[in-house]
């Protein structure tokens, strides 16, 4: 091997060390920001359905987490006013233009009625502002189902989508309400749970 081939070789391997290291310490720190990040991004979040579920629900004082079969569901929740059942809140999933459309129904306990819908994700454009639109939304208002509202024209497939997951939403409230299938776990939304966590601890402490 040459003097210059041996120089060239030596050249492309610190070059090559050089960009592994730069690499390295690059993923290091994208790793670092979503470590630090990733919690404060899930209390937003969790915050916003918080006021998701108060705006159906403006009494509410905890939101119980329910177990679910129903495929599309994302979240479903009962909602109550201390130990009084308010009604239900599910959060569900279906196929739009280009990405999932996710919305969140309300529904009374009573009558299982939808209260509102709320379009909780949805990356179509234009379809996303037709599909926000209140003119549409409130069409839901009052129905058991999405069975009597039309898809928009110009935003077919993300209003299909809505229609989509309200039935779903519909599906498992159905189910829930049921008193024979009805179950939760143990995830609940408190508006009280720091207050019965400090209370908890003061109690051991005595």
């Amino acid at each position: 091997m040459t003097k210059q081939s041996s120089g060239t070789v030596l050249f492309a391997v610190k070059i090559g060390v050089k960009l592994l290291l730069i690499c390295g310490i690059v993923a290091l720190l994208l790793a670092a920001v979503n470590h630090i990040t990733k919690p404060v991004i899930a209390q937003k979040e969790q915050a916003e359905e918080q006021q998701t579920l108060k705006h159906f629900f403006p009494s509410m004082t905890q939101a119980q987490t329910l177990s679910h079969d129903t495929q599309g569901v994302v979240a479903l929740y009962a909602i109550y006013e201390d130990q009084t059942l308010l009604g239900y809140c599910c959060t569900a999933g279906a196929k739009g233009f280009s990405d999932t459309v996710e919305a969140m129904v309300g529904f009374d306990a009573q009558t299982l009625q939808i209260k509102g819908v709320t379009i909780v994700s949805c990356a179509d454009s234009p379809g996303k502002n037709k599909i926000s639109d209140a003119s549409f939304l409130n069409q839901f208002s009052g129905q058991s189902n999405a069975d009597t509202v039309d898809a928009i024209s110009g935003a077919t497939y993300s209003s299909q989508a809505v229609r989509q997951c309200v039935n779903i939403a519909a599906q498992a409230v159905k189910a829930a309400a049921e008193p024979s299938t009805q179950n939760s776990d143990t995830t609940q939304i408190n508006e009280s749970e720091s207050e019965n966590v400090a209370q908890t601890a003061e109690g051991a402490m005595q």
